[in-house]
C-alpha cells in the first residue's frame, strides 16, 4: 500500500518516456504506410467510424467519441503523425521549427486499439486478449499523465509494477529499429535499476501489510486529507498536534479510504524526508464487519460479512502491545519508540463500555502516540473531522466524471442523469459508486436505480437500509415503544423541522419529557437513523423518506404539527434578537461569548441564561438564610440539570462549578457539595481539552484554571494539583500578554503553593520557582489596577527568606 518515493517517480518517469518514443515510432510507421496523405487518412477514419460499432473492442462508445474528436482535428493530428514519422526516420526531434507537436500518448494508444487486429496483432502474443491489452494501456496512460510532475506524483508500487510489466511485454515485440532515442538495452537497464519492491517501508514497526480492505484511487478528498494532516502532523498556526482525531460520517462515505490514503502519503513523505520527526510505528486495526457489494450475476446489491480484526478494547489493547513487543507504555521508550500512530477503524461497533475503556486508554497514552478513530458517530476525541458525501453543491458531478474516467467505465451520462443519481443516492459515496458500477455492468438503468432508492420496499433499498442501520427500523421503533417512549411522535417533528434540531425544541413541540427525548435521540443515533452534529439532530436522508412515507399523520394532524414547529422557530428568532440587544449593553457577556465561542444558537442562549444565574446566586445569598436558602440552592441545581440536558457546552459546567463554589465559600453546605464543585471543574477542563480545544487559549480558560487551582489549594489542600493548574493558567495569561489583576492574584496563589510545598518537601525546585517569579515581578510595573503588587513582593520576600535559611542550614 506504499507510494513510490519522489526519487523512484523520477526514475519511473525516465523509463516511461524512453519507451514512449519507441512506441510512438512503431505507431506512426504503421499509420504512414497505411495513409500516405491526409485525404487517405480522413477516408480511413470515416470508414473506421462506420465499422467500430461492429468491432469486438470493448468500450466502443468511448472509441466512437474519440473518432469524432479525431475527425474534428484531422489536419493537426495528421501533421503530428507526419512530424513524428519524420523524427523517427531522421532519428532527431529538431527537424522542423514550425512543427513541434508529436503524436500524444493518448492518441498513440487510441490508434493502436483502432487498428489492433490489422496492424498491431504482433502485440497480442504477449497478452491474453485485447481486453487485457486495453487494461494495461489505460493504466499506462494514467500513470504516464500523473508523472507529468514527478515531484508531486502519487504512484503505488503495485501500479508501478504493472507499468513495468506492460513495458517489458511491449519491448519483447517491438523491433530494435524503433528504439532510436534510447536503446532497448538502456531501457531494460533502467528498469532493472528501478527497485520496485515494497520492502523499504521506513516505518520501523507496522502492520500495514495486513490491511485487506481494497480501495480505489481517492477522488476529491484533498481538503479532508489536508485537514487531517494539519491535525495529526501539525500546522504552524496550531497550538499543538492533536493526540486523537475522530473521522466520522455515515457508513459508505469513505472514511476508511481516506485514512488509508493518508497513511500512504505519510509513508511517502517519510521516504522523501518531507515530514518533521518520522513515525517509529504505525498500527491499523479495524472492527469492520460487513461490506456492501454488487452481485456479478444479477447486478443487485448484497451484504458480505467479513471477519473483524478487533472486537473489543481487550483485543485492541492486546494487539497494540503484541505488535510493539511491550507490556506497557513505559517499555515503549526502552524499545526506542519515540513517536507512533494508531488507527482504530469502525469504532462505532464497540459497545459503550469498550468505548469508554478505549478513550481512557488513549487519554493515558504518551503524548507522542497519536490516534485516529473512524466512526459513524461523533466520538469524544480531541479533534473531529466530519466527512460529507458528494452532492450537487459538493463536487458531486465532478466526482462522477472523474470516477468514470479513472476506472475506465463505459458510461456516457448526461448532466441531468448525473444529478438524478446524486439526488437518488443522497450523496452517499459508496451507494453512488455502486450505482455507477451497476450501470457499467449494463444490468440496470438510472431510472431503475433512482426508483429503487425512492421506493423503500425495493430489495436494494432494503439492503442499503440494512447496511446503513444495521438493525431493522421497525425493530428499533418497537423496542423504544415497548419501554414507554414515543419515538414516532418525535421522529415526525425531526422530519418536518427541515433543519437540524435540538432536544429542547423537540421536547417543547412534542410535550415529551426532555430526558426521554435525549434517550431516544441517543439511541436512534447509535442505530444510524439520526445524525448527531454537536447538539443538533437530523434524520439520515434514507430514514427521512422512510419516515415520511410510513409514519406521517393524517392531513389535519400534519397541519397542526407544522403550525407548532413554525411558532417555535418564530419564538427562537425572537429570543436570539433579544439576546443581541442584551449583548450590546453588557460588555462582560459579550466577552464571554467571544471566549467560549458557542457552536450554535442553543449554546448561545444557554450561555446567556447561565451567565445570569451567577447574579441570581449572589442575590439569593443576600436575601435568604437557613432552609429558604437551601431551597434556592436546590432550585439552582434543577435549573442546571435542564441546561446540561440541552447542551454539553463547557461554560454550563464551568458556571455550575463557580456558583456552587460560591455557595460553599458562603457556608451553604449541601450533600456532596465539595465533590460537585470539584467534579464540575474537572468536567469543564476535560471538555475544553477534548471537545472544545479552541477555548484553551483564552483569558476565560486561564481564569477557570486559576479559580480551580485556588479551590484545590484551599478547599481540598491538594497543593501539587493546584500548582499544575495554576502553572497552566500562568502560561496562558503570559502567552496572551494579559498581566492584569487576575494574573497577579493567580501568581500570589501559585507562590503560596510553592512555599507550602517547599516547607513540606524541602524540594529545591519549589524554591527556585519562587526565585524565578521574584525576578519576573521585579521587571514588571509597580502598580496594577485592582491588585497591590507590594503585597505580593512582601509575601515573596518572606517565602524566599525562609527558603534561603533552609538552604543554608541544609548545606
Amino acid at each position: 500500500m506504499m507510494y513510490l518515493s519522489t526519487t523512484k517517480c523520477f526514475e519511473l518517469d525516465k523509463v516511461i518516456k524512453s519507451f514512449e518514443v519507441a512506441y510512438r515510432s512503431l505507431v506512426v510507421d504503421k499509420l504512414k504506410k497505411k495513409f500516405i496523405n491526409e485525404t487517405e487518412f480522413y477516408s480511413g477514419i470515416t470508414l473506421l467510424q462506420s465499422q467500430i460499432s461492429k468491432s469486438s473492442l470493448v468500450h466502443s462508445n468511448k472509441f466512437n467519441q474519440k473518432i469524432k474528436e479525431i475527425r474534428q482535428n484531422q489536419k493537426d493530428i495528421y501533421n503530428a503523425i507526419e512530424y513524428s514519422y519524420n523524427c523517427y526516420c531522421n532519428k532527431d526531434y529538431d527537424i522542423d521549427e514550425n512543427q513541434k507537436d508529436v503524436l500524444y500518448l493518448g492518441q498513440i494508444i487510441d490508434f493502436t486499439l483502432f487498428y489492433f487486429s490489422t496492424d498491431f496483432i504482433i502485440l497480442s502474443k504477449e497478452f491474453k486478449n485485447i481486453e487485457q491489452f486495453v487494461y494495461y494501456s489505460i493504466n499506462y496512460q494514467k500513470i504516464r499523465n500523473s508523472l507529468s510532475h514527478p515531484a508531486s506524483s502519487k504512484v503505488t508500487y503495485e501500479d508501478a509494477k504493472e507499468i513495468i510489466t506492460f513495458i517489458r511485454k511491449m519491448i519483447e515485440k517491438l523491433d530494435e529499429k524503433y528504439f532510436w532515442f534510447v536503446s532497448k538495452g538502456q531501457i531494460v537497464e533502467k528498469i532493472n535499476n528501478l527497485l520496485l519492491d515494497n520492502k523499504n517501508n521506513p516505518i520501523k514497526t507496522h502492520n500495514l501489510s495486513e490491511i485487506t480492505l481494497d480501495h480505489k484511487k481517492l477522488l476529491f478528498r484533498d481538503n479532508e486529507l489536508q485537514s487531517l494532516r494539519d491535525l495529526i502532523v501539525g500546522h504552524e498556526s496550531y497550538y499543538r498536534k492533536a493526540g486523537s482525531v475522530v473521522v466520522y460520517g455515515y457508513g459508505g462515505v469513505g472514511k476508511t479510504a481516506l485514512i488509508i490514503e493518508f497513511l500512504k502519503e505519510i509513508i511517502k513523505d517519510t521516504i522523501d524526508k518531507n515530514i518533521g520527526e518520522p513515525y517509529d510505528f504505525m498500527l491499523f486495526f479495524t472492527s469492520k464487519e460487513e461490506l456492501l457489494k454488487i452481485s456479478t450475476t444479477t447486478g443487485n446489491l448484497y451484504i458480505s460479512d467479513i471477519r473483524k480484526q478487533i472486537n473489543s478494547f481487550e483485543e485492541l489493547n492486546r494487539n497494540i502491545y503484541k505488535y510493539l513487543g511491550i507490556k506497557n507504555w513505559e517499555e515503549s521508550f526502552q524499545k526506542q519508540y519515540n513517536k507512533g500512530l494508531i488507527i482504530i477503524d469502525n469504532f462505532e461497533t464497540f459497545d459503550e463500555e469498550d468505548k469508554i475503556k478505549t478513550l481512557d486508554f488513549i487519554k493515558k497514552s504518551p503524548r507522542s502516540v497519536q490516534y485516529i478513530i473512524t466512526s459513524r458517530n461523533e466520538e469524544r476525541c480531541e479533534e473531529k473531522l466530519y466527512i460529507e458525501g458528494f452532492n450537487e453543491k459538493n463536487n458531486g458531478v465532478n466526482f462522477i466524471n472523474d470516477y468514470i474516467n479513472e476506472n475506465n467505465l463505459s458510461l456516457n451520462l448526461s448532466n441531468e442523469s448525473k444529478l438524478e443519481l446524486l439526488h437518488g443516492t443522497k450523496g452517499n459515496t459508496l451507494i453512488l459508486v455502486l450505482a455507477l458500477e451497476r450501470l457499467n455492468e449494463g444490468k440496470t438503468s438510472i431510472n431503475t436505480i433512482v426508483s429503487e432508492l425512492e421506493d423503500v420496499s425495493s430489495q436494494n433499498a432494503e439492503i442499503i437500509a440494512d447496511f446503513m442501520y444495521k438493525n431493522s427500523f421497525n425493530q428499533t421503533i418497537d423496542e423504544l415503544t415497548s419501554k414507554g417512549y414515543e419515538p414516532i411522535k418525535m421522529l415526525r417533528i425531526i422530519s418536518l423541522y427541515n433543519e437540524p434540531v435540538d432536544i429542547f425544541s423537540i421536547s417543547k413541540i412534542s410535550n415529551i419529557n426532555i430526558k426521554d427525548i435525549e434517550h431516544m435521540c441517543n439511541y436512534l443515533s447509535t442505530k444510524l437513523i439520526l445524525n448527531k452534529t454537536e447538539e443538533l439532530y437530523s434524520l439520515n436522508e434514507f430514514a427521512n423518506k422512510f419516515i415520511f412515507i410510513k409514519f406521517m399523520p393524517n392531513r389535519i394532524e400534519l397541519i397542526n404539527l407544522e403550525d407548532k414547529i413554525y411558532n417555535h422557530k418564530k419564538s427562537i428568532k425572537r429570543n436570539l434578537s433579544n439576546l443581541e440587544g442584551i449583548k450590546a449593553k453588557n460588555a462582560l457577556l459579550n466577552k464571554i461569548m467571544d471566549d467560549w465561542k458557542p457552536k450554535n444558537y442553543i449554546d448561545e442562549i444557554a450561555i446567556s441564561e447561565v451567565f445570569n444565574l451567577y447574579g441570581q446566586a449572589l442575590d439569593s445569598l443576600g436575601r435568604y438564610k437557613g432552609e429558604e436558602l437551601k431551597e434556592k440552592v436546590k432550585d439552582m441545581e434543577l435549573k442546571f440539570k435542564e441546561f446540561e440536558i440541552r447542551t454539553s457546552h463547557p461554560y454550563v459546567k464551568c458556571q455550575k462549578a463557580r456558583i456552587f463554589k460560591l455557595f460553599l465559600d458562603s457556608g451553604v453546605e449541601t450533600e456532596h457539595s465539595t465533590k460537585v464543585v470539584n467534579d464540575y471543574f474537572e468536567q469543564t477542563i476535560y471538555s475544553v481539552q477534548f471537545n472544545y480545544n479552541y477555548i484553551r487559549n483564552t483569558k476565560s480558560y486561564a481564569a477557570i484554571l486559576w479559580i480551580y487551582g485556588i479551590f484545590l489549594s484551599k478547599n481540598l489542600q491538594d497543593k501539587p494539583n493546584a500548582i499544575k493548574y495554576l502553572e497552566e493558567s500562568k502560561s496562558i495569561f503570559e502567552a496572551l500578554n494579559i498581566l492584569d489583576a487576575n494574573y497577579y492574584k493567580m501568581l500570589a496563589e501559585l507562590c503560596r503553593c510553592y512555599n507550602s510545598m517547599f516547607k513540606k518537601t524541602n524540594n529545591n525546585d519549589y524554591f527556585q520557582s519562587l526565585l524565578l517569579i521574584e525576578d519576573q515581578i521585579n521587571q514588571n510595573p509597580q502598580f496594577v489596577r485592582g491588585f497591590k503588587i507590594s503585597f505580593l513582593k512582601r509575601d515573596l520576600k518572606r517565602y524566599i527568606g525562609y527558603g534561603k535559611k533552609t538552604v543554608i542550614s541544609k548545606s
